[in-house]
């Protein structure tokens, strides 16, 4: 259980145009997120237990959000995010969830820069939701604040009901997960730091009448790593050889790595696995 104290507005979802005063500005819950003055909320929270393997008991939690929407000129516009928290068991996590600038020219749209991308239309579980990444250690009441921005490249065209876009995503982020790392005998390694510039994804969309539907594809690396059992590094089997000298008994040491896979999903629920390069 939980009770998170949040001193904040719900996620900006949408951007309108404020005839009055020609700003592009978030609606934030119902409040307008003003277009020329960054905005700062604090947050805290008190946790019954963290998101890890350990059981440090009740955990609190402090948190820094910063936003602005500025207007940069006619058709320029741009968004920055960035969150900064850290809890009782000396975890912490700065991070800019989102900043880009948006090109709007007429149905044609332009996004380029660390941006949230959510497929699907699903309130929780959505199996097309190939792009996004999360982080499941974060101790935050919406499940929608565990999303990941990335930097992307969104070109989109909207015609009447119809929508098609267009992405590239030269950077990988994955999902993150608590690790239980306690286990005698057992290392886990570090995630590989992955460069895939190859990325790339494109949807049609349709909105309204009896049915709302989208075709999607995405060929890139998957969110969520795969395990691998590989070589005990020399430095780490040096160490445990070390310590079983010194404690007069042999052991093992097994070596677990996350390793990022590269699977081709055209809106299934499931992405097919592809071979680990």
């Amino acid at each position: 259980m939980a009770s998170d104290m949040v001193i904040e507005p719900a996620e900006p979802d949408e951007y309108v145009e404020i005839p009055e005063r020609g700003e592009v500005v978030a609606e934030d819950g119902g409040e307008r997120l003003d277009a020329l003055q960054p905005q700062v909320f604090l947050r805290g929270g008190l946790w019954s237990h963290s998101r890890d393997f350990t059981d440090p008991g009740a955990v609190s939690v402090a948190g820094l959000v910063v936003r602005a929407a500025p207007r940069l000129g006619s058709g320029l516009d741009a968004y920055g995010e960035a969150r900064a928290q850290a809890d009782s068991t000396g975890r912490g996590d700065v991070d800019l969830e989102e900043g880009w600038l948006r090109f709007t020219g007429g149905p044609a749209r332009l996004i380029v820069g660390r941006q949230i991308v959510a497929w699907g239309r699903a309130d929780r579980l959505n199996p097309t939701d190939v792009i996004g990444a999360r982080d499941y250690t974060r101790l935050l009441a919406s499940d929608d604040e565990q999303r990941r921005g990335a930097l992307i490249a969104q070109v989109t065209y909207g015609a009447g009901p119809w929508t098609v876009s267009a992405f590239w995503l030269p950077e990988f982020r994955p999902n993150r997960f608590p690790v239980d790392r306690s286990r005698p005998g057992v290392v886990i390694l570090d995630d590989q730091q992955v460069e895939d510039r190859s990325q790339f994804a494109a949807r049609i969309d349709h909105t309204g009448g009896a049915l709302d539907w989208s075709i999607s594809y995405f060929e890139g690396r998957s969110r969520t790593r795969e395990i691998a059992l590989v070589p005990v590094p020399p430095a780490l089997a040096i160490a445990a050889v070390t310590r079983s000298a010194a404690s007069d008994f042999r052991s093992c040491t097994t070596t677990f790595a996350p390793l990022a896979a590269r699977p081709r999903a055209m809106a299934s629920p499931i992405p097919e696995p592809a071979p680990v390069t």
